[in-house]
């Protein structure tokens, strides 16, 4: 018998997915698989291709919001705002959680007798009759958008860009920093296990953008429908943005980097304050089999004096993979385990997928069913897509009453003392022969299609999750997604899924983070080491160094890996060590930053040319932690020196010695350290155990900031800012204090200055109260 291409696919990927699943799951992975393109062949239709038209007429129709009328029927309402403007074409549907509530409403005027000018001051659109956009700061023109075409409830659209312009956002994407010259795909999927650098999409797709060239703006597309954004591919100097429903909504906000990002966090939120125990260092793997073993890594933490805490729980905790279960043949007692990690000063992060097993004798599968909680067929009858437990039905999160039910099954979490949840497999992620990896863009959302939908899945899944966790436990959750959409931040921390052990994907973490940052998205982290392969000690060793200064610090890997538990790299582990004591010494800094970025929208990691405009070229190798700490990592193997030219014209401090440099640094770099430096004029809070000190970095002026709570959901917080001068042996110093926690008001500040030698040089010396000055020894 003569097997047919086609065939000869099925087979070689019903042989992939026997390779790690059972052969009855991969027999209803054909089945699934089949039963789409069945649907899909009776859903498929072609719809016309509607143009606006011409300008019919202009309503003012309040004191910020103007309609243009178009003879096809269709109309543009425009809203103005202080920092910019909302352009709605077509409302969608679908709640994504996007609102202009934050942005401060301007007047909008209508200029002039010829074409549609309007304005809210300095920022103006002109509209041509056909639907032409131009878009104005007083009288330059920085973008252009051709007149939309609209295709059912979605839309394509091009628009002009500057020839200089550089693009960055977009959500997680293992790109350069700059995106431009790429075809973007707008559809959150999971990447099969492994990836490497220019693989797209991945976990999490964000139609935002921000333009960085003589004008520099951000756009965002509310819409969280199937799409595609071509940024330039052709280099034609214009983007193209086509998304398949949820109508044209769309913000336009010109100004600086950092005032855009603020408009960004208006409207899809502010990060939340994470817990300060999920800033320390997280060890995970796919996975730790039974309670000896997760107890065995956490004494090799304590017999080893290396600070942990959390230790993660993969899928093979759970009974069959069922969610909200634990398997008692390998886990026997979960809650009094948990009980003697947390004895240990260590908690326990617990996986769990959004699929349900299709299992009548499962009491959570039941009630899904009961509640009407589950996707279905276009003929309504339930989807049931092949995953790790065999066949699953997926909970309907854009439902109020479902996100209700499925936050409840949180109880399972707290009654077994798990402290932080990890969402994965929820782009959602299932097991095809063929075509995507996720459910078909027909199935039936409670009237909505999966189409329109897929991307904020994950937002609205770890929405359930948060909002049961407050309500419940009253302390703030740590909940870690794989997959998001804009707004995910109020609920959740993300890392960057499964990349491969490679020296390339070390260095594409760097862009891949800076643009979630720019995303909205300051929360995240990266699998040390890469999770898919064994990376060398080298390697494990620059990678773990980077990832201390994320966010989110955690090891994890794939079945088959080389063990990541620090101890099983005894040539450096005094290195890991160090670092490990590094993170915590850090970690009052990193929570003063989500602090700093819950209320401005900044990143915690940024891109070097954001505090220093003209230094692009460090965007790709290097990052700032805040505005004050410089990270250069190593990112080729076996490399011994380094020029480094450092950003501004200021001075720097080096991180490890003090030494005070300026301009190109020429290093010699072993695998003891990466370069690390502090910007001269910042305050970097320090702490060594229970001591806390204030690290000031000048000859002449630093400023800084501290913030600490008692980690409540609505928590009592102090907030301080200092201010330091400093003229040879004297120090002026100012404090001021804003919040009620109860705290003391004395510092130990440590100043790093140049001997007149040229040697680096510290004093200690006290603070007390509001101000005051003082003569150094």
């Amino acid at each position: 018998m003569e097997i047919n291409s086609l065939q000869l696919n099925n087979l070689r990927r019903l042989s992939e997915i026997s390779s790690f699943l059972s052969e009855p799951i991969a027999i209803e992975a054909l089945k699934y698989t089949l039963t789409v393109e069945d649907f899909e062949r009776k859903v498929a239709r072609d719809l016309p291709v509607v143009s606006p038209g011409h300008v019919t007429g202009v309503s003012l129709l309040h004191d910020n919001e103007a309609r243009i009328s178009f003879s096809s029927g269709i109309s543009l309402r425009v809203r103005a705002f202080e920092r910019g403007m909302r352009l709605t074409w077509v409302e969608s549907k679908i709640d994504t959680g996007i609102s202009d509530r934050l942005l401060k409403p301007a007047k909008l005027v209508q200029e002039g007798s010829g074409p549609v000018v309007l304005s809210n001051g300095s920022f103006k659109l002109k509209v041509e009759d056909d639907g032409t956009i131009h878009y104005l700061l007083g009288e330059r023109e920085f973008r252009r958008d051709d007149p939309p075409e609209f295709v059912g409830d979605g839309f394509r659209q091009a628009s002009s860009i500057e020839e200089s312009a550089r693009i960055h956002g977009t959500g997680e994407r293992a790109m350069n920093y700059d995106l431009r010259g790429s075809l973007l795909k707008m559809w959150n999927h999971d990447a099969n296990g492994s990836y490497g650098s220019f693989e797209d999409p991945l976990y999490i797709s964000i139609p935002v953008y921000i333009v960085e060239g003589e004008v520099t703006y951000l756009v965002f597309h509310n819409n969280p429908s199937q799409g595609e954004i071509d940024m330039d591919f052709n280099h034609q100097g214009m983007i193209r943005a086509r998304f398949s429903g949820c109508g044209h909504d769309m913000f336009i906000f010109p100004g600086s980097l950092k005032e855009v990002l603020r408009c960004l966090r208006d409207i899809s939120g502010p990060q939340s304050l994470p817990p300060r125990w999920a800033l320390g260092f997280h060890q995970s793997r796919y996975s730790y089999m039974n309670g000896d073993e997760v107890m065995s890594v956490a004494r090799g933490f304590k017999d080893n004096g290396l600070p942990i805490s959390a230790i993660h729980l993969d899928i093979d905790y759970m009974d069959g993979y069922r969610v909200f279960t634990v398997d008692r043949n390998r886990f026997v007692d979960l809650a009094g385990m948990n009980r003697d990690l947390a004895s240990m000063g260590i908690r326990t992060v617990a996986i769990i997928d959004p699929g349900v097993k299709v299992d009548d004798n499962y009491s959570v599968y039941r009630e899904g069913l009961r509640r009407d909680a589950y996707v279905k067929w276009p003929d309504g009858t339930y989807v049931n897509s092949p995953v790790w437990p065999g066949n699953v039905a997926f909970p309907d999160f854009t439902e109020e009453k479902v996100r209700d039910w499925w936050g409840s099954n949180y109880e399972f979490f707290e009654e077994n003392g798990i402290s932080g949840i990890w969402h994965d497999m929820n782009e959602p992620a299932v097991f095809p022969v063929r075509g995507d990896n996720s459910l078909p863009w027909f199935a039936d959302h409670h009237g909505r299609l999966h189409r329109d939908v897929h991307n904020i899945y994950a937002m609205h899944m770890a929405r359930a999750a948060y909002e049961y966790m407050v309500k419940r436990r009253g302390e703030r959750p740590f909940i870690l997604s794989r997959s998001g959409w804009a707004g995910i931040q109020k609920y959740s921390a993300v890392w960057t899924g499964d990349t491969e052990s490679t020296w390339d994907a070390l260095r594409i973490t760097i862009p891949t983070i800076l643009n979630l940052g720019l995303s909205g998205i300051p929360f995240a982290g990266v699998d040390v080491g890469g999770f898919s392969g064994s990376p060398s000690d080298e390697l494990f060793v620059r990678w773990f160094q980077m990832a201390t200064f994320l966010p989110l610090f955690r090891v994890h890997s794939s079945k088959g890996s080389r063990p990541r538990e620090p101890w099983h790299f005894p040539r450096h582990l005094e290195i890991l060590r160090k670092y490990l004591r590094v993170r915590y010494s850090l970690i009052d800094h990193i929570m003063t930053l989500f602090y700093i970025t819950r209320d401005t929208g900044l990143p915690i990691v940024r891109p070097v040319s954001m505090e220093f405009p003209g230094e692009e070229v460090l965007d790709d190798v290097a990052f700032m932690l805040g505005d004050s700490i410089l990270v250069v990592p190593v990112l080729q193997p076996g490399q011994r020196y380094r020029y480094t030219k450092l950003p501004g014209k200021g001075h720097w401090y080096s991180f490890w010695n003090g030494e005070r440099v300026s301009g190109i640094v020429e290093e010699r770099i072993s695998i003891q350290d990466i370069p690390v430096y502090v910007r001269e004029g910042s305050i970097i809070p320090v702490r060594d155990g229970e001591r806390l000190r204030l690290h000031v970095y000048t000859e002449s002026v630093a400023e800084g900031s501290l913030y600490m709570d008692d980690d409540a959901v609505d928590p009592r917080y102090a907030f301080w800012t200092f201010r330091f001068r400093v003229d040879g042996n004297s120090v002026e110093y100012s404090v001021f204090k804003e919040g009620q926690l109860d705290t003391d008001n004395e510092f130990v500040c440590v100043l790093h200055m140049t001997s007149s030698e040229g040697r680096p040089v510290t004093r200690e010396f006290e603070v007390t109260g509001r101000q005051g000055g003082l003569t150094l020894s």
